[in-house]
């Protein structure tokens, strides 16, 4: 599955997200917030003159069978333009900031907190669009992309907002929104980095308390739009803040009626930490997705195949660009111990597949997404057999070959070695009755390809016409910012023509890929013992 721009900018976020307090070396390393802004700015506005920001969403909403209404989607549209205003803007004066002589430090920082807060407040007032019931699941990659611009600005509030002049009162309410949006310090453990820390502030915040913030940061959004409107600011960046003033306006109301009439307990979607509000739309989602058209060919185990291929789309999708960084939200101003299972989640495999034949040993299900599990290694070295068909395959990774998938005598055989820094990101296949050719394209060269183009979904008396034409002989498999770690055959048959009958790929982030380099050893006849032998297939 190609990827689009804008999965390419949430998952360009998700890697800001990390790297923002992602141990490096024993002193660790900070990402400072101009680069995140420099960065995601520029992606977002490539995404908005392109208009590409909705090239994810019809795919999700074929999955799911979930579509979002006209009025709604113009809604979510002149959100992300709002978006891109307000980060453009927040960029511009916290560079100003960061570069003013001392006499004009007091100023600038007047201007940066103003902004900073108006930006805060949009996004507060934006993100409920994204949480509609009717279309949560298809617009949680969108939630997912604004959540984690919020976050990452409530962080930087309390690591830098002192020396931008807020006062101990508004940070106290920026703590207490950020444990409340993330559920740290109530859901989320809390352990300070330092022995002997402080004790987390802000938890158990009530609903008095959040009527005084939410007083505190109304009146500087308002003071914001009035010196915008005398001072001649851009008019579209002002609108954005007035919109906000008005929505958060409505929205308290409904707050305090609900409080009045006894409800205030009964929830909301939007009350719910957002990590949680991830999950739960997301194994709702689950639950929703359609199997794929199994395509021509009446060949036994196409249909599960195509079963399983969609849930692999859907949880890939989720896991990439949402479920995998969401954890990691409590965790961004680097005060508390990060828990393994954090890395491990945003380390996660996804998977692409099965293609052609049969589902054996995915490690997914209707009822259950893949597993989390601990990385092994890079990819260091291939073998793969291949004649008129892919006759079998390994891989090494981690300094350790593991399984044999086919026979050890069809096909001819090849052998990639990796070099230090080689990653594979991109594979095209062929398929059909078997798994006819791969190509593995690495951030330095391409390998193959191996076998034959003649197991495809064409027709076979137009193969030779299909190979005039890429495009229609099979597909290529990426996720933008992941590399290739690990390929499965799903079964191997020795009827004629013999060969792989369905095969799914791994996938795990390239920025977190493993710094040392484990090459293996040559290949013995005991590492070429094929999965029959072992009693797996």
């Amino acid at each position: 599955m190609k990827t689009s721009s804008a999965a390419l900018a949430s998952n360009i976020v998700a890697f800001l997200t990390a790297l923002a307090v992602l141990p490096r070396g024993p002193n660790g390393f900070i990402l400072p917030f101009l680069a995140i802004l420099n960065i995601a700015a520029f992606i977002l506005n490539a995404i908005e003159r392109k208009n590409q920001w909705d090239a994810l969403r019809p795919y999700i909403e074929e999955l799911v069978n979930q579509k979002i209404q006209a009025h709604h989607l113009n809604t979510i549209n002149s959100n992300l333009r709002g978006l891109v205003e307000n980060m453009a803007a927040v960029r511009r004066v916290h560079k100003q900031f960061n570069e003013a002589p001392p006499q004009d430090r007091e100023r600038q920082g007047e201007l940066l907190r103003s902004h900073h807060n108006a930006f805060l407040m949009f996004l507060r007032a934006s993100i409920p669009h994204f949480q509609i019931k009717e279309h949560a699941v298809v617009s949680l990659t969108d939630f997912a992309m604004a959540a984690n611009i919020q976050i990452i600005m409530l962080g930087e509030a309390l690591k830098n907002g002192s020396s931008w002049g807020y006062t101990t009162e508004y940070l106290r309410a920026i703590r207490a929104e950020l444990n409340e949006k993330t559920g740290l310090g109530t859901k989320v453990p809390a352990v300070p980095l330092q022995r002997g820390g402080a004790a987390l502030p802000g938890t158990g915040d009530s609903i008095a308390s959040r009527g005084v913030r939410h007083r505190l940061q109304m009146q500087l959004l308002f003071n914001t739009i009035q010196q915008g409107e005398t001072e001649g600011w851009s008019a579209e960046l002002v609108d954005t803040w007035k919109y906000a003033y008005s929505a958060l306006g409505v929205q308290r109301r409904e707050v305090s009626s609900a409080a009045g009439s006894g409800n205030a307990t009964a929830g909301t979607e939007e009350d719910l930490d957002y990590p949680t509000y991830v999950r739960k739309t997301y194994e709702h989602g689950r639950k929703l997705v359609r199997r794929y058209n199994s395509g021509p060919g009446k060949w036994p185990g196409r249909k599960i195949a195509a079963v399983m291929r969609a849930y692999a789309d859907y949880d890939a999708i989720m896991i990439a660009r949402a479920l995998s960084f969401a954890e990691y939200w409590p965790y961004l101003t680097g005060e508390f111990e990060v828990p393994d299972r954090v890395y491990e989640t945003l380390d996660r495999e996804i998977y692409s597949g099965p293609y052609g034949r049969g589902a054996d040993w995915v490690p997914w299900s209707k009822t259950q997404p893949p597993p989390v599990t601990a990385r092994i290694g890079n990819i260091t070295s291939l073998i793969v057999r291949a004649g008129r068909s892919i006759d079998g395959f390994r891989l090494a990774s981690g300094g350790h070959w593991g399984y044999y998938y086919g026979s050890e005598t069809e096909g001819r055989l090849h052998r990639i070695d990796l070099g230090p820094d080689e990653l594979i990101d991109n594979v095209d296949l062929t398929f059909g009755q078997k798994v006819g050719s791969l190509t593995f394209l690495s951030n330095k060269a391409k390998y193959g390809p191996y076998g034959s183009p003649r197991h495809t979904t064409t027709k076979p008396a137009k193969w030779k016409q299909a190979l005039l034409h890429n495009a229609t002989l099979g597909l290529s498999v990426n996720h933008t910012g992941y590399s290739l770690s690990s390929v499965h055959c799903t079964r191997w048959s020795g009827l004629s023509p013999s060969g792989c009958e369905g095969i799914f790929f791994g996938f795990r982030p390239s920025y977190i890929a493993a710094d040392d380099y484990e090459p293996v050893q040559n290949v013995t006849p005991y590492h070429l013992a094929p999965l029959a032998d072992l009693n797996i297939i």
